[in-house]
């Protein structure tokens, strides 16, 4: 198998890399890129829509849960007082007293456990979002200082 001479493409790519010391410079593989086609650059990004953000909405609605139940549990607590003052009977109203405080201690560490989840989820939602432009229509040489990869659909 004889190695293959680069392209002009290529030495020029390796000798922008070579002079800056980035490894923004993408080739691309097995001839010319479409028509219209460019190569994506390191610093190309695409704006994700908030209403896409995965992540956020999954955070947001664990985090609304999450509070949800913490305040379910306080207001569960609550009642079991009001129940074990009315009780009369002084074992059956230490018990109620005593799952009302139960309730009450899991619905304070909860709520704001879940008001925090859903405080990140909001965040991650407004907060501007970005990923990488990508190109799936050929396949690309990256050169790096110390590395050459492959970058693409295959």
């Amino acid at each position: 198998m004889e190695p293959v001479a680069p392209s002009s493409k290529q030495i020029a790519a390796l000798g922008r890399f070579v002079a800056s010391g980035e490894a923004d410079p993408i080739v691309i593989v097995g001839g010319d890129a479409p028509v219209g086609a460019k190569p994506v650059a390191a610093d190309d990004r695409e704006r994700v829509p908030w209403f896409k953000d995965t992540w956020g909405w999954v955070l947001a609605g664990t985090g609304v849960a999450v509070a949800g139940v913490g305040i379910g549990l306080l207001a569960s607590a609550s009642g079991l007082d009001d129940d074990a003052d009315a009780e009369t009977d002084e074992g059956k109203r230490n018990d109620l007293r005593d799952s009302a405080d139960s309730r009450r201690t899991m619905g304070s560490i909860i709520a704001p456990v879940g008001a925090a989840l859903a405080v990140v989820g909001i965040v991650k939602l407004a907060w501007p979002n970005s990923r990488p432009a990508s190109r799936r229509d050929a396949t690309r040489v990256a050169i790096g200082m110390n590395w050459v990869g492959l970058e693409g659909s295959f």
